[in-house]
């Protein structure tokens, strides 16, 4: 029988704050009795899962731990473990998760990791067998209790944006009279509600580009929604403007992306 293994990545950082985490908040003789926050951000293979997550380990001397799905598409599926201790020291800890669900047919590593006091995590879930079939969720991580913080993520298709002069997204070429759209889709990948969302367009050629309407302008954590940028030029050459994102995030508000599009005859 496969036994499920969950692997927890300490990465001790200097902090900047006394509200980040830190390492001895995923040590292992600190983890009874807290309660980690998933939020997944992306997500691919087989079972998929989205949205938040919860995990909690029962108090000393239990030895149990449990996921429960809080929102996204299995919202209140609770998924129970028992909990044993591996041989390990930091930075590595490992602890046998034996499910109660399916015990032979996967396991799951799960990996947290703190940087300047922000927590992220990788979470696989593994198949054996000879068509080995793997599922990983990404995200970031916080503990149950701790402040609630929105955090904005904007991605143009499946291309990940970073706020400012490195969110520099090309349109393409279109010629005079027709158009070019192009999806973005913006997540709260924070635990608070990401609020205030509104976008707004500027730059020298602002008139080539129409911003859509944006559907929602406020997210919980790891929800989405979506605009599209329009390119429809008047006259040819290179056009340039700016789309800015505003929002209640803390340290990318707004959030600017340059455009760039060439209109031919």
């Amino acid at each position: 029988m496969q036994i499920p293994l969950f692997s927890t990545l300490l990465v001790i950082a200097t902090l900047s704050s006394a509200s980040a985490l830190t390492g001895d908040d995923i040590a292992p003789a600190s983890l009874p009795g807290k309660t980690f926050v998933f939020t997944i951000t992306t997500s691919e293979g087989s079972p998929a899962r989205s949205g938040v997550w919860k995990g909690t380990f029962a108090e000393a001397p239990s030895t149990s731990f449990e996921f429960t799905n809080v929102s996204g598409n299995t919202v209140e599926r609770t998924l129970s473990y028992t909990t044993q201790s591996l041989s390990g020291s930091v930075p590595t800890t490992s602890i046998q998760l034996p499910t109660t669900i399916n015990p032979s047919q996967d396991f799951i590593v799960l990996s947290l990791i703190i940087t300047d006091g922000t927590g992220t995590f990788s979470m696989s879930t593994i198949s054996p067998g000879v068509n080995a079939q793997i599922s990983t969720q990404t995200g970031t991580f916080v503990l149950e209790g701790a402040p609630s913080v929105p955090e904005i993520s904007v991605k143009q298709g499946t291309t990940t944006l970073t706020d400012g002069s490195a969110a520099k997204i090309s349109i393409g070429t279109a010629k005079l009279g027709k158009k070019i759209t192009k999806k973005f889709t913006i997540t709260n990948s924070g635990n608070g509600n990401l609020t205030g969302l509104s976008v707004t367009v500027d730059g020298k050629n602002k008139a080539d580009f129409t911003i859509g309407t944006l559907a929602k302008k406020t997210l919980s954590g790891g929800t989405s929604t979506s605009f599209n940028v329009t390119f429809k030029p008047t006259l040819k050459g290179t056009k340039n403007a700016a789309i800015h994102i505003k929002s209640n995030d803390a340290n990318e508000n707004p959030f600017d992306i340059k455009l760039t599009g060439i209109a031919v005859k």
